[in-house]
């Protein structure tokens, strides 16, 4: 890669920074709409900042803490289907456990799709 590259070149070139920069755009419009302005220093006492800070860091949080729940069940129907399938693949079902355990896929499948 060439170090004649601008900033902008680097952002374009790499996914994450262009979705980051995406997020950013999509927050400043966002905000322009609601406030009518962008980010003034002058707005809010520094106190305020901070509060303002804190709440959006609780959130954010709060975000993290609700993604790991979602994984944690994931991986929950993902074990729970696993094992189903390793039954099926042992051949140590009979007639019945066999239906009853391919509905049970085919149920937590579904749930994990919808949930995810």
């Amino acid at each position: 890669m060439s170090n004649k590259m601008t900033t902008e070149d680097l952002i374009i070139a790499n996914p994450v920074l262009r979705a980051t920069q995406d997020v950013l755009n999509n927050q400043v419009v966002k905000g322009f709409a609601k406030y009518g302005t962008t980010v003034n220093p002058q707005d809010y006492t520094t106190q305020q900042w901070i509060n303002h800070a804190s709440e959006e860091a609780m959130d954010f949080v709060v975000y993290l803490q609700t993604l790991a729940t979602k994984m944690d069940d994931m991986q929950h129907r993902f074990n729970e289907m696993q094992t189903a399938l390793k039954l099926i693949l042992d051949d140590t079902l009979t007639v019945a456990d066999y239906e009853e355990t391919i509905q049970n896929v085919r149920y937590i499948a579904k749930q994990g799709l919808e949930n995810a």
